[in-house]
């Protein structure tokens, strides 16, 4: 089947690329957001305002800032990996998509390593990735996924996800029989599950005794978190107002793309959650196609709350809205 967006493929970044020489393509495309303006002008705050733009490219504030930014999204994109959802036996893969790891805890092991050899291992790891739970919806057989039972859902299939597939197109039989580190869905453990919303959020558990792999992602992890946080301080600060959406996934299966747009209209408010907490959704016009649904989505200025915990969780992509896209639901601070 041909994809309806095939003529705006060119515009994705190619991992190899984005992760190296894109220095003038952040000039060009990521930046121009930033370049021409002066930092210090008052602009209001709805997502719709006149971007409030920093100083020229050439300053060394934003030379800076670009490479802090270049560094924040690939880590990202090395805490971003391709879901396959295949049938039990592994014979049959059903459907692909994207997921992004977010909570990693380690318990004492009393279980057969899934992954290999347990001998002398006294503690696992348990690898929380995020996706968009339709990605285990095969056609139109499973219902609506806000209706659909955790459990059973989950019975008819597992999932590998795939890390470091950055280059070069692999068939799906070729990704399970790669060398790539890869996480095996051990049960499907989260979902918003609110029957007067249209959430489609889920997150997976992958159990490994792979240490080296585990500490990797920690440092990982927290390095995405610290960042999160400081880029999120400039966002209140240097660079007010910016409309910045930057998706990171697998379309079509694809080796890791990065796509860079704005958020179309103000973020939707759906549902506070607590006293200082909204459940949230943001639209955009960045270029997605399928196999991009779960991909991680970074907002600027994006007020993220209780990551990684059963209260809160970050957006992923979900789907098409009109010619642009949407996010899953997100938990954030109210501000």
């Amino acid at each position: 089947m041909v994809c309806e967006k095939r003529q705006f493929h060119r515009d994705y970044i190619k991992f190899e690329d984005f992760s190296s020489n894109l220095r003038e393509v952040y000039k060009e495309k990521l930046f121009e957001l930033f370049s021409g303006a002066n930092s210090n002008e008052q602009s209001n705050s709805s997502e719709g305002s006149q971007l409030l733009k920093p100083e020229p490219v050439n300053s060394q504030l934003l030379i800076k800032d670009i490479a802090s930014l270049h560094d924040f999204l690939v880590n990202m994109s090395d805490l971003t990996g391709c879901l396959l959802i295949m049938t039990r036996d592994g014979e049959a893969v059903k459907n692909t998509g994207t997921g992004f790891v977010v909570k990693i805890r380690k318990e004492d092991c009393h279980c057969p390593d899934q992954q290999g050899p347990s001998e002398g291992q006294t503690r696992h790891a348990i690898v929380t990735i995020s996706t968009a739970y339709h990605v285990f919806k095969e056609g139109d057989q499973m219902p609506n996924p806000r209706y659909a039972e955790v459990s059973q859902a989950w019975g008819c299939y597992k999932a590998a996800f795939i890390l470091d597939y950055n280059e070069k197109y692999k068939t799906t039989k070729e990704l399970i029989n790669s060398s790539f580190p890869k996480l095996y869905g051990d049960r499907l453990v989260e979902l918003d599950k609110e029957p007067d919303l249209d959430c489609d959020w889920c997150a997976i558990e992958c159990l490994t005794h792979e240490s080296e792999l585990v500490e990797s992602l920690e440092g990982k992890l927290s390095k995405y978190q610290s960042g999160l946080a400081e880029l999120y301080q400039k966002s209140l600060t240097v660079y007010k107002d910016v409309n910045l959406v930057v998706i990171i996934g697998h379309p079509h299966n694809w080796s890791k793309r990065i796509s860079i747009g704005k958020t179309t209209t103000a973020k939707e408010e759906l549902r506070v959650v607590r006293s200082n907490q909204i459940w949230c959704r943001y639209y955009y016009d960045t270029l997605t196609c399928p196999g991009s649904s779960g991909a991680p989505i970074f907002k600027w200025g994006q007020p993220i709350s209780g990551f990684g915990h059963w209260f809160g969780h970050p957006h992923n992509h979900v789907g098409k809205f009109g010619l642009g896209g949407k996010s899953t639901i997100g938990v954030e601070n109210i501000i």
